[in-house]
């Protein structure tokens, strides 16, 4: 008999917390590439990319329990007997070194279409067993920008405002315009709407840091350009300008935090929402 019992969290009200990834291929990042081109091969529709909550990169000894947990999890849920799960390898570079940061995502494949779309439909996933998120891997253009950190002021307003100035100064205006000649949302429109739309969806949030207790501001904007690529360079150029204030000093691009929890990159795990979720497991069995 199955030692797992079927336990998951039905959708809260408005949804479970939103996971903002630093990249769109937050989810493939440094897979060896080998690997992540085996994966890529299978049809999407009948594979589910897995991140289990509260772990990172596995030892080789550690994947094998893994990989038969997660399996034995998705064969409790669905019924479906066929799936198998296979476990990062993280690619390395021409030293034979490692690459940071480590890949966390799990690839589950040989599903049925239909079980595959109701694993990702729902996301998340909360057992007694394990809690893990089940996404595809298909490139996602996030809204998180990046991270600041050197700012005197934790004020909210203040710093979307300093944040604002700077990204939609006429130095960045045009640029981002640029970047929305291949969106259908911008077709024919001005660099001043593109731009006053944009700023609307700006948001910034502080955080702390768990460790240093430094505090850091998150950045988070609608993306003019459909393009993964694009939007890498144009976030890239952004997170290089200086957002500065004569008041509360300067603002400059920082490595985002990541959670050990849910592999967001916006909080610690000190902060992570899920586990204010009622009736969230947490990293239970492993």
């Amino acid at each position: 008999a199955s030692s797992f019992r079927m336990i998951f969290l039905p959708t809260p009200i408005g949804g479970f917390p939103t996971i903002h990834r630093s990249e769109p291929r937050a989810l493939t990042r440094n897979l060896h590439p080998q690997q992540l081109r085996d994966w890529e091969g299978r049809q999407s529709s009948t594979t589910v990319g897995v991140q289990v909550y509260g772990l990172g990169y596995p030892s080789s000894e550690a994947a094998t329990a893994i990989t038969a947990a997660i399996k034995a999890s998705f064969v409790e849920i669905t019924g479906c007997p066929t799936v198998e799960v296979a476990a990062p390898i993280a690619a390395r570079d021409e030293s034979g070194d490692t690459i940071f940061p480590l890949p966390t995502t799990y690839l589950a494949y040989n599903l049925t279409e239909k079980v595959a779309t109701k694993l990702k439909k729902h996301t998340c996933w909360s057992t007694e067993a394990l809690s893990f998120f089940a996404y595809d891997l298909l490139p996602v253009i996030p809204d998180l920008l990046f991270t600041l950190r050197g700012f005197t002021s934790q004020d909210p307003a203040t710093l979307k405002d300093i944040v604002r100035r700077t990204m939609f100064s006429p130095k960045y205006r045009l640029f981002t315009a640029s970047f929305a000649v291949d969106n259908p949302r911008f077709r024919d429109c001005p660099p001043e709407v593109i731009a006053d739309v944009l700023a609307q969806s700006l948001k910034v949030q502080v955080a702390r840091r768990s460790r240093s207790g430094e505090w850091i501001v998150n950045v988070y904007c609608a993306s003019p350009t459909t393009s993964p690529d694009l939007w890498c360079i144009w976030r890239n150029v952004l997170g290089a300008a200086e957002y500065a204030h004569s008041f509360v000093r300067v603002g400059s691009r920082v490595a985002n935090i990541v959670c050990s929890g849910c592999h967001g990159a916006d909080h610690s795990v000190d902060d992570c929402p899920f586990e204010k979720l009622l009736g969230w497991n947490g990293e239970h069995a492993l």
